[in-house]
């Protein structure tokens, strides 16, 4: 009964944690991204109009981002929206799945950016807005751009720039790992982490390593977190996971 118990706790702990992790995201509602395939710039009316496929649903009006392939990312505004109807495109005000056009603004005499560079291709617009630390330093992790790219990876994963720009996300990702507290320590006195391996369900003989890209993807795992050994959540940078992978640590 008292082991019962102190399980029971355990779970409501990391229910918690898991909460307040949600809570702390800037990005609690409904989500989109779309992955620009091409685009044409007009800075006379400070504009780009994107062409690609939505994921998600989205209006005329959303306040959005994009999170454009040279890592800057620009706050901005979804002015109309087209979609392929009778072999045309036709004005509609939202959309949701499907093979769209999106305008947005853009000022670029404030961002600097040209007709040739305003929307380059393979950028993510998306309504989750960029991790913003709070006064503590902390900041939710958020990887807005990894995870718009992600969507498209089994169709454009030959293209050498859609791999160049989805690597170039990975690399400088900052991730949720699911591990567990060894009882090692390490030389600094801190107990070692041993990271939580997945098997592949069709190769039984390989390992996952898992890490998510925010707390929602975490949140779909839910059997993950039902194990008898419940494990805990660390953050860990992309460097850092190859580090446990190199050094065999998990």
């Amino acid at each position: 009964a008292e082991q019962a118990r102190v399980t029971a706790i355990e779970d409501n702990e990391r229910k918690a944690k898991i909460e307040e992790l949600r809570k702390n995201s800037p990005n609690i509602g409904e989500r989109f991204f779309l992955v620009t395939e091409g685009s044409e710039c007009d800075e006379q009316n400070s504009t780009a109009v994107l062409r690609g496929s939505l994921f998600g649903g989205a209006k005329v009006g959303d306040e959005v981002f994009l999170y454009r392939n040279d890592g800057k990312v620009l706050p901005t505004k979804i002015t109309a929206i087209e979609a392929l109807s009778g072999g045309i495109y036709e004005p509609i005000n939202e959309a949701r799945s499907r093979s769209v056009v999106i305008t947005i603004e853009v000022d670029y005499k404030k961002t600097g950016f040209t007709s040739e560079n305003g929307a380059p291709k393979y950028s993510v617009l998306t309504n989750v807005k960029p991790p913003v630390a709070d006064d503590k330093g902390r900041a939710p992790i958020e990887n807005p751009a990894l995870l718009g790219l992600s969507l498209k990876h089994t169709v454009l994963k030959s293209d050498k720039d859609f791999t160049r720009a989805f690597l170039q996300n990975l690399v400088n990702g900052r991730f949720i790992v699911p591990a567990h507290t060894s009882d090692e320590t390490g030389p600094d006195g801190k107990k070692k982490l041993q990271i939580m391996m997945l098997m592949d369900k069709d190769h039984q003989e390989r390992k996952m390593f898992p890490l998510f890209t925010d707390v929602r993807t975490l949140a779909l795992w839910k059997d993950l977190l039902k194990q008898e050994k419940k494990p805990s959540i660390v953050a860990l940078r992309f460097p850092e996971v190859v580090n446990f992978v190199m050094k065999d640590k998990f």
